[in-house]
C-alpha cells in the first residue's frame, strides 16, 4: 500500500506518498525556506560585487573629473595662453639657468601687433593657491599702471608650484593634492611676440 500513488482516508482528499494533496501543486514550508535562504545569499553576493564596482567607478570618475584634475587642466591652459602671447624681450624675474621661482610675470599686447606693450600677467603661488594677476602697464615701461588690475584664483589645493625659463620658453611645475587625489602638472610654453 505504501507504493501506491494515492493514499486515501475516509473523509479526506487523496494525498501522495510525500504528503501532498493529489492534484494540487505547491511547495512545502521547508522548500520555501531553503529557496528564500539561497536567494538571500545570492542577492547578498551580487550586492557586494555591485558595491565594489560602484566604489571603483567613483574612484575612476574622481581621477578624471575631480577638482584637482580639472584645476590642473585649467591652470595648464591659462598658463599656455598668456605665455604664448608674451614678448620674448622680457619677463620677470630675470631667470638664471637652473633657478626656479614661485612667480613669473610676462608682458604682452592687448591687441596683437599693436605697440607698445601694454599688459602684464603675473602667475604666483600664495596660500595653497595658484593665482593670476592681470593688469595694465605704464606706456613705454614695464611698470604696473597701479589701477585696473584683477587677481583670480587659477587652481586650489596647490602644494608646490615653481617656474623656470630655458631660452624663450617658460615652464610651470604644479602639484595639486586635496587629500584623496594628487596631480602633478608640467607645462612648457614658448613666448612668441617680439
Amino acid at each position: 500500500m505504501c507504493n501506491s500513488q494515492h493514499i486515501t482516508e475516509p473523509g479526506r482528499k487523496a494525498t501522495t506518498a510525500k504528503g501532498r494533496r493529489a492534484g494540487h501543486g505547491g511547495f512545502t514550508l521547508v522548500e520555501m525556506t531553503v529557496t528564500m535562504l539561497a536567494a538571500g545569499v545570492l542577492f547578498l553576493a551580487v550586492g557586494t560585487i555591485l558595491s565594489g564596482f560602484q566604489k571603483s567607478w567613483n574612484q575612476s570618475y574622481n581621477r578624471v573629473y575631480g577638482e584637482v584634475v580639472s584645476d590642473g587642466y585649467i591652470a595648464r591652459r591659462i598658463f599656455e595662453r598668456y605665455v604664448r602671447r608674451a614678448t620674448i624681450k622680457k619677463c620677470y624675474p630675470d631667470f638664471t639657468v637652473g633657478t626656479a621661482y614661485n612667480e613669473v610675470e610676462v608682458y604682452y599686447y592687448s591687441v596683437p601687433g599693436s605697440s607698445p606693450l601694454d599688459r602684464y600677467a603675473k602667475f604666483f603661488f600664495n596660500d595653497g593657491k595658484l593665482k593670476l594677476e592681470i593688469g595694465q602697464l605704464v606706456p613705454g615701461t614695464f611698470d604696473h599702471a597701479g589701477s585696473g588690475s584683477t587677481t583670480q584664483v587659477v587652481a586650489r589645493h596647490v602644494t608646490a608650484c615653481y617656474f623656470t625659463q630655458e631660452g624663450i620658453c617658460l615652464s610651470m611645475y604644479l602639484t595639486l593634492d586635496d587629500g584623496s587625489t594628487s596631480n602633478t602638472i608640467t607645462v612648457t610654453a614658448t613666448r612668441h611676440s617680439e
